[in-house]
């Protein structure tokens, strides 16, 4: 009876979400927003990249944490980028 509280983001989850939630609509809100308030921008929790990716992709200006080369396994293959 004293288990965790389980909880669903992280894990098989987490992987399933970063994979194929790839066109979400806050893709789009957030782009509009860097495109409003300008560039450059800072995806702080860029996590998996499923926002940061489509932002770089896009030809914007935005920078992520280094972590994501960890679930991605090759950052110049997601994105076409270099560090």
């Amino acid at each position: 009876m004293d288990d965790p509280p389980q909880t669903w983001h992280y894990g098989l989850m987490a992987r399933w979400w970063a994979e194929f939630n790839t066109d979400g609509p806050e893709i789009h809100f957030f782009k509009g927003l860097i495109m409003r308030f300008g560039e450059p921008a800072l995806d702080v929790g860029c996590g998996t990249g499923r926002l940061l990716i489509p932002f770089l992709r896009g030809g914007l200006d935005v920078d992520g944490w280094r972590t994501i080369c960890c679930t991605c396994g090759n950052w110049s293959n997601c994105t076409g980028a270099t560090w």
